[in-house]
């Protein structure tokens, strides 16, 4: 099987098999770690598997049921195109399916929390070629399902240990809005791969928020698919790493439907230490947009900004046109990433503002629009303190 660069020729399979294993040569994993993702490669074997835990804390117009794969609509959205995502798949023998009312208009945010078996646990040496026993991986599927002519808010909380693959897919039906917003907080020793996607139909709106905290190393791949003109898919995304961490972001927009639009903001900020042994902090965006020749009239932009805090943290950004039309409204991209303003530390501190205090005010600054833009009030001030609490540990 050739595999090639171009997203429009990426392959969609449940078998493992069907994709090689990753390894730095690879143009979709040349920025990973693939030692640390190693144990994701392969379905472990029965007695190491373990399926996450859910809870829907405030049901909202939703209702929750697990249902096994056989009976569930998983795959109707899409199917695994990276190996980590076929293997996750293989590794659920449940789907949990998340259904909003048809025709509903939420009131307050649906909350579900996701988190890992108690006994999940990690080898002595997870960068080791070989390891004694193999490692506990968690394996999830969520399938989150919003019928036509419905506007759904859900709010997702995840944390745990250890190993954890998964699938999550989104349908939002044509006239339909669903915002959602994922609140990773992970443990240090969690490495996680999880694969998101998400069907957006006739004159549907999805606003997909994605906010990585903590963790050892985490990828997570983001696709969208259109099902009709109109659609409209904002994508933002936030994410924070010190020492020693790995956070891998890719995205992938398919515009195969004329005038429809999508937006993509993802901002980080990195913070590593050069005198620790666990090593540098290490960031990685991807965003890559594909516009087929029937998509004409439409109008995409992507941006990707980084902040680094030290000089032991790095960022590989990489935004990706492709485009098979000239018949378009607009097709843009942006990325930057500096090092932390030493004037605006200057000016707080001149206000009589302690060091610290100010270097806090200044990344909070940083990340603030993200989650404004998420418009889930209930969200911001949580998340402002979460962000705080995160910027301490790492000693900012």
């Amino acid at each position: 099987m050739t595999y090639t660069a171009h997203k429009a020729d990426r392959v969609f399979s449940t078998s493992v098999e069907d994709f090689p294993r990753p390894h730095g040569k690879l143009e979709d994993w040349r920025f990973t770690p693939t030692r640390r993702f190693a144990p994701l490669a392969q379905v472990s074997d029965e007695s190491s598997q373990r399926a996450w835990t859910v809870d829907l804390s405030t049901p909202g117009a939703a209702q929750l049921m697990r249902v096994a794969r056989t009976d569930s609509p998983a795959g109707q959205v899409e199917l695994p195109s990276d190996r980590l995502a076929a293997v996750a798949w293989n590794g659920s023998r449940d789907v949990d399916v998340l259904r909003f009312s048809g025709g509903a208009t939420a009131t307050e945010p649906t909350v579900l929390s996701i988190g890992t078996a108690a006994d999940t646990h990690l080898p002595t040496d997870i960068s080791a070629s070989n390891t004694s026993a193999p490692a506990t991986v968690t394996y999830g599927h969520l399938v989150v399902e919003v019928p036509a002519n419905t506007t759904a808010e859900l709010l997702v909380y995840r944390s745990g240990e250890g190993m954890q693959a998964d699938n999550i897919e989104f349908s939002v039906g044509d006239d339909a809005t669903l915002t959602v917003a994922f609140v990773n907080l992970w443990d240090d020793d969690a490495v996680v791969a999880s694969a998101h996607h998400a069907y957006v139909g006739r004159d549907a709106r999805l606003r997909h928020g994605l906010i990585t905290l903590g963790g050892g190393a985490t990828r997570t791949t983001t696709s969208v698919t259109y099902g009709g003109s109109g659609g409209d898919a904002e994508m933002l995304g936030l994410f924070f790493g010190g020492v020693g961490q790995h956070v891998e972001n890719r995205l992938l927009v398919d515009h195969q439907f004329a005038h429809c639009r999508s937006n993509v903001n993802y901002k980080g900020a990195l913070l590593g230490n050069p005198d620790s042994k666990l090593g540098d902090a290490h960031g990685v965006w991807v965003g890559d947009v594909l516009i087929r020749p029937e998509a004409h009239g439409t109008d995409t932009y992507e941006s990707n900004r980084n902040l680094l805090l030290s000089k032991a943290a790095r960022v590989d950004s990489i935004p990706n046109l492709e485009i098979a039309t000239g018949q378009i409204i607009g097709a843009g991209h942006a990325s930057t990433t500096g090092r932390f303003d030493e004037e605006q530390l200057f000016y707080l501190q001149s206000r009589g503002i302690d060091e610290v205090t100010a270097r806090q005010l200044v990344v909070r600054g940083f990340f603030h629009d993200i989650v404004h833009k998420l418009n889930l009030p209930s969200l911001e001030e949580e998340l402002d303190a979460i962000v705080i609490r995160q910027l301490e540990r790492a000693g900012l």
